[in-house]
């Protein structure tokens, strides 16, 4: 087997996160306490712990910045996490599968309450460029979530204005493992 294997589920991770930064990098969204106009951050997994600049913060604290506004921590929105949910090796030399949601948060205080359009939007983008080109980081492969569905999508059920949230489920093949035979049994 290679030692320096090219493919990994962090691979598809940061391959994913890529590559959404650049299918969202023209949508300009609004900021909490901010009149400055931002493309959605895209991070894997989590979002970061939230802190003052150039603060050491300790285990179990908080720190929710003093200068923050009525709607919560100003600097994340908008925001997608690509979050590895679920992984299948059926057997060596076999493709591996992996299951992964899109998390997105988006901030829209407008009185209209239309925050949900630019999650739409969004997902929209994503389903477009994995439907149209499957193909991610040249050996990963979007695939269907299940027998009846290439994507499953929704949005929230409660009213949080002016915080709007939604998901993308999707799914990815990906190069396994081979098994090693050194002696010719396999």
């Amino acid at each position: 087997m290679d030692n320096e294997r090219k493919m990994s589920i962090l691979t598809l991770q940061r391959e994913l996160c890529k590559e959404i930064r650049e299918i969202t990098s023209d949508l300009q969204m609004k900021q909490p306490g901010s009149t400055e106009l931002t493309a959605p951050r895209v991070f894997g997994q989590n979002l970061p712990i939230p802190r003052k600049k150039d603060e050491d913060i300790g285990y179990g604290d908080t720190d929710i910045p003093d200068e923050e506004d009525q709607y919560g921590i100003g600097f994340l929105f908008p925001w997608i996490l690509v979050k590895l949910d679920l992984g299948n090796v059926y057997a060596s030399n076999e493709r591996q599968r992996i299951s992964v949601i899109l998390v997105i948060g988006v901030f829209d205080d407008d009185l209209e309450a239309n925050g949900h359009e630019r999650i739409v939007i969004i997902v929209e983008r994503i389903m477009e460029r994995f439907a149209k080109d499957p193909l991610l980081g040249g050996q990963i492969v979007a695939v269907p979530v299940d027998d009846d569905h290439m994507f499953r999508w929704s949005l929230q059920d409660e009213d949080t204005h002016p915080q709007y949230f939604g998901a993308l489920e999707m799914a990815f093949e990906m190069p396994g493992f081979e098994r090693e035979d050194y002696y010719g049994f396999a």
